[in-house]
């Protein structure tokens, strides 16, 4: 009756369990600290909440760098037996190909399991606006999503502006002296006015100052004007057409 390898599996699985470890930690630390410079950088995160990122952070990593890890470690264990002939010292003795692999097997199916269990975890990530932790809770998402690493378009109410000015983002444009928009005037001539800009989203920009509501402002054709020049407003049913100008917070006119 053959024995089985106790040994060289012990030793291989020791290998493969330290290199691993090692290989996450570093991979996990460097990716948490490069996510946590620019907040730092920033001013949103001070030195302790800095690390307290970090420290979440090192969950959802978990789920990309365990995979790289494993592989890595994998490789530099068989590669050192491979080179000190421990392989086929283990072939001489009758031990075949898939006998000399079961602990690479047995890490990876233990992996598995840790991977599954990350993928059901809560993952906390801090929000500094109101200096809150927002929970993301995974078994709680839809249930089309079902792999790790998968994005979802989540929309969040961060505040709510009365009687704000927007206008369309078009409308805005960028110069030398920063944010600016033109505004059609009573007798149809158009005047450079600077602006300072607010939120923005994808269909509209708050101005925070330079616009009153009842403002006219040019949404399109603003490379062929200077201040002074007379514009021609033809308000469309399906909005402003090139050339044409908007109304704050109302319909074209």
């Amino acid at each position: 009756m053959r024995c089985l390898p106790w040994t060289l599996w012990r030793m291989a699985t020791v290998d493969l369990l330290r290199l691993v470890t090692l290989t996450a930690a570093i991979v996990v630390t460097i990716a948490a600290f490069g996510a946590m410079i620019p907040q730092l950088a920033k001013g949103r995160l001070g030195p302790a909440e800095g690390f307290r990122f970090m420290l979440l952070a090192v969950v959802p990593m978990l789920q990309y760098a365990l995979p790289f890890a494993s592989g890595f470690a994998s490789t530099l264990v068989y590669h050192r037996m491979a080179q000190d002939n421990e392989v086929l010292a283990a072939h001489a003795g009758g031990l075949g190909h898939r006998a000399v692999l079961a602990p690479a097997l047995g890490v990876g199916l233990l992996l598995a399991v840790v991977l599954s269990v990350l993928s059901e975890a809560a993952i906390h990530v801090p929000y500094d606006e109101g200096r809150a932790p927002v929970e993301l809770l995974a078994g709680r998402l839809d249930a089309a999503v079902q792999w790790p690493g998968q994005f979802v378009n989540v929309t969040v109410e961060l505040a709510v502006i009365a009687e704000a000015v927007v206008v369309p983002p078009a409308a805005v444009q960028v110069g030398q002296r920063g944010y600016y928009v033109y505004v059609v005037k009573a007798d149809s001539t158009v005047e450079l006015r600077l602006v300072r800009t607010g939120i923005r989203t994808e269909h509209a920009i708050v101005i925070e100052d330079g616009l009153k509501p009842g403002d006219r402002v040019v949404t399109e054709g603003q490379l062929r004007l200077r201040p002074g020049a007379r514009v021609a407003v033809r308000p469309s049913a399906s909005g402003p057409p090139p050339g044409r100008a908007t109304t704050p917070n109302g319909p074209p006119g």
